[in-house]
């Protein structure tokens, strides 16, 4: 994909009408305000040069999306509309060419799906803005423009995440380096081979742990088996490798979607979890979790 041209922009306004809209449902319902909209006569009341998502809250299904102009500060704010302050910040700003709707949904998927993961920098979650130019929308030849802000990620030791490269010596010497008996190789190679996603993290060159990854890549998600050398804890690994497993998923959902993503923690390490931003058990949603470990029965195993 072509890269985004990463630039400042001063504090400016933007004269514009909002409504509310639901994750689940916004990508179609926000080309229906759009035609509304139009449909209404305020696109000559006040142009619609720029869609404005907004107003995102944690843990709220819900945000903001506002269609407007740029705003001069002075001129009466007509009926209906109200003034957003968009701060001073950087800005990813990328280039879409095609028809306007399938052009901007198709580089979101890229931007989680790509960009984000390699760029070096981590997305904020403000404001994001389409710009729309003058012209016809359904043209293939349409351009339009998506602002998203960002900012560098901190710097971090010499980590590096590689996905689905971690074979079954790996698995059996980590898996011991922390203590635990690991099963048999057999069973480690089928949970290998039906794991959804696999991450082993570097340091320098050195593998030093492991993470495995399972769900249904819509609604949930598993992780197993997290796991670092005794020697390399306490210098970010593990939260540099917690970070590229949500990388992984945020990139393989839709915009919109909200999935979740659990797991159990080892005796004291519930503190270093809840400051990624997972809760403990039990909380006002949900009881302590379960588990039964169940004997296999088989006498021809895995097929």
């Amino acid at each position: 994909m072509t890269e985004p041209i990463i630039e400042e922009k001063a504090e400016f306004q933007v004269l514009a009408m909002s409504r509310e809209f639901h994750l689940e449902s916004c990508m179609a319902e926000i080309p229906k305000f759009w035609t509304w909209y139009h449909e209404s006569g305020y696109g000559k009341i006040v142009p619609g040069t720029f869609g404005v998502c907004h107003s995102f809250q944690p843990n709220k299904e819900t945000f903001e999306y506002a269609i407007g102009a740029p705003y001069d500060g002075k001129s009466p704010v007509p009926a209906d509309f109200k003034v957003l302050t968009i701060p001073e910040q950087t800005w990813a700003v990328f280039r879409c060419v095609g028809p306007a709707v399938t052009s901007i949904q198709k580089m979101w998927k890229r931007i989680y799906g790509q960009w984000i993961f390699n760029s070096g920098y981590e997305k904020l979650t403000n404001f994001d803005i389409e710009q729309y130019t003058p012209g016809d929308l359904t043209s293939l030849s349409y351009e339009a423009f998506l602002w998203i802000p960002v900012q560098k990620k901190s710097p971090a030791p010499q980590f590096t995440v590689r996905l689905n490269s971690l074979d079954a010596d790996d698995f059996i010497q980590l898996f011991e380096s922390v203590g635990w008996t690991p099963p048999g190789r057999d069973q480690v190679e089928a949970a290998l081979k039906h794991s959804l996603a696999l991450f082993s993290i570097y340091e320098h060159g050195h593998l030093i742990g492991m993470g495995r990854l399972l769900g249904d890549s819509g609604m949930s998600f598993f992780l197993k088996d997290i796991a670092i050398l005794p020697e390399c804890q306490r210098r970010g690994a593990g939260t540099f490798l917690l970070h590229a497993v949500l990388d992984y998923i945020g990139s393989s959902l839709p915009k919109g979607w909200y999935a979740g993503l659990e797991l159990l923690s080892t005796p004291g390490g519930e503190e270093f979890y809840k400051k990624l931003g997972f809760q403990e058990l039990p909380n006002k949603y949900l009881s302590a979790g379960l588990i039964r470990m169940v004997e296999g029965s088989s006498r021809f195993g895995k097929q």
